[in-house]
């Protein structure tokens, strides 16, 4: 009596369907952490040119410049220590008279990722939100063409077609980032 020892062609078939559903659970939910941590660099880099802003400021109010710059355009911010901003604007704005002046951000776009828009305005605790290819008052931002912007309405990517996209875009990211 001869017994071979391995695996029948149903077994390899009912493991590779485990590891496909596990793979259609896994995959949106690496990708969607990939997207948050991206957003949230993108904030960071928002902060940082908060901070550049600030200490031109306060540089400017400390040597008492007659041309002390109260507003412009985050391309011509120095000294940012993190991504430096394509695109947006920046201005001082004093929310009442017992408050010092906040800077606001507005439209701030960084090369990473050209289809987000970044501003503090209107933000609770001046916090800084990022938003794909929205501007604050509503409108996609205009050096992004209207066919690159991409919205995702269902993050848990229940429907076949959301997953081969959300796997193509895994695969592009990985290929770019090479």
């Amino acid at each position: 009596m001869h017994s071979e020892k391995g695996f029948t062609l149903i077994e390899l078939l009912a493991v590779i369907v485990i590891l496909a559903v596990i793979a259609l659970i896994a995959i949106p939910t690496l990708l969607s952490i990939i997207w948050k941590s991206r957003v949230k660099a993108l904030e960071d880099s928002c902060y940082g040119l908060i901070e550049a802003i600030n200490e031109q400021y306060i540089t400017d109010v400390l040597n008492r410049n007659e041309d002390m710059i109260t507003e412009g355009l985050v391309t011509d911010v120095k000294e940012i220590s993190k991504e430096k901003p394509y695109a947006g604007t920046w201005y001082l704005e004093q929310v009442d008279v017992f408050s010092k002046n906040q800077i606001i951000i507005e439209n701030v776009s960084f090369p990473s990722m050209k289809d987000y828009v970044c501003t503090n305005k209107n933000t609770l605790n001046n916090r800084v939100e990022c938003t794909k290819g929205k501007n604050p008052s509503g409108g996609t931002n205009p050096s992004v063409p209207e066919s690159n912007i991409i919205e995702y309405v269902n993050e848990n990517f229940t429907d076949c077609e959301e997953v081969k996209c959300a796997l193509d875009e895994l695969y592009e990211m990985v290929v770019k980032e090479k």
